[in-house]
């Protein structure tokens, strides 16, 4: 199939054409942004994870990319670790694009949570070992942490952090090692979205009276948590006059934020076949963070697929299809 006619192709074309590259000294770049982000999808949907297996899948199907030539396995394994940069500011330029196609609503609210992925091979680094600096096997990742899951109980790996329409598109996202605090990570995440954002929803882990005070100072954003319908004291005066004037539309908002952002996370992993334990792919934050945020860039463009096609937002069959 010509992927190049696909309306998700059109939108990441023109979304990327909006990011301006950085002005390095030597040859300008020989394959654009665009092409490389949809070959990584593709990659990621047939599960080639070794960067040998991609420049000899490359070599058979350059063409339909648009590469004027294949990519060595250098070039493709640099390009892969550049792009986080460019996954960062086209994430909140394909949310632009779905505001303008209604895809979004225009309530000004949305969604933000925290999905754990299992670590390489699903090696684990024990309490005990990390004390001693000693690391038992050489497929575990050093760089991964554990943390606590409401579901799965403790994991070991890395957290994607997402923030959500009510209508389940992905906005923005970020990835960081499991235990690292959300809330901090937050005001990075909601600054490319201020314009279209009033209200944040979260878990109890966002409820930081001094880093959401900032983020509404700055950003003009409620970030709202169920801590804030049960602490009582003078740091929170602010949020409890809030809470009182707003109580109804808020205690609505925050009760549906479980079938708002938890859809968004089970559509990854089950177009990429990563529910429960199944580990990444790949060892190491900077292997990890691009993997994980090319598949959250795929959810966008499926949602923006099935819009023009008049297909229900989540249906992931249709989409899938084109790539296996």
């Amino acid at each position: 199939m010509e992927l190049k006619v696909q309306p998700f192709v059109i939108s990441l074309q023109h979304a990327t054409a909006q990011i301006v590259p950085k002005q390095a000294k030597g040859r300008p770049l020989l394959f654009a942004n665009w092409s490389l982000i949809l070959f990584f999808i593709v990659m990621a949907f047939k599960k080639i994870t070794a960067f040998k297996a991609m420049e000899a899948y490359a070599k058979k199907h350059y063409a339909s990319f648009g590469f004027p030539k294949p990519p060595s396995r250098q070039t493709l394994m640099r390009r892969f670790g550049e792009m986080p940069e460019c996954l960062k500011k086209l994430m909140p330029a394909l949310t632009e694009q779905a505001i303008e196609l209604d895809l979004i609503d225009r309530k000004r609210f949305g969604f933000c949570d925290k999905s754990i992925f299992t670590a390489f091979r699903g090696y684990v680094w024990h309490k005990k070992h990390r004390l001693q600096n000693a690391v038992p096997s050489k497929h575990i990742d050093t760089a991964a942490s554990w943390a606590k899951s409401a579901y799965h109980d403790w994991r070991y790996g890395y957290g994607l952090i997402i923030v959500s329409s009510a209508n389940r598109f992905p906005m923005n996202a970020c990835v960081e090692t499991a235990s690292y605090k959300e809330v901090h990570v937050l005001p990075d995440l909601l600054k490319p979205l201020a314009a279209w954002l009033f209200v944040v929803v979260g878990d109890k882990a966002y409820h930081n009276i001094r880093g959401i005070t900032n983020i509404y100072k700055s950003l003009k954003i409620i970030v709202l948590s169920p801590c804030a319908f049960v602490h009582e004291s003078r740091e929170n005066r602010w949020y409890n006059r809030l809470w009182n004037d707003l109580s109804t539309v808020l205690q609505t908002l925050y009760f549906e934020r479980k079938k708002s952002i938890e859809p968004v996370f089970s559509l990854i992993k089950e177009l990429f076949d990563l529910k429960w334990n199944t580990p990444l792919p790949y060892k190491s934050k900077e292997k990890v963070e691009p993997y994980l945020l090319l598949l959250t860039v795929s959810i966008q463009l499926m949602m923006i697929q099935n819009n023009a096609k008049g297909q229900p937002l989540g249906s992931a069959k249709d989409f899938r299809s084109l790539f296996l």
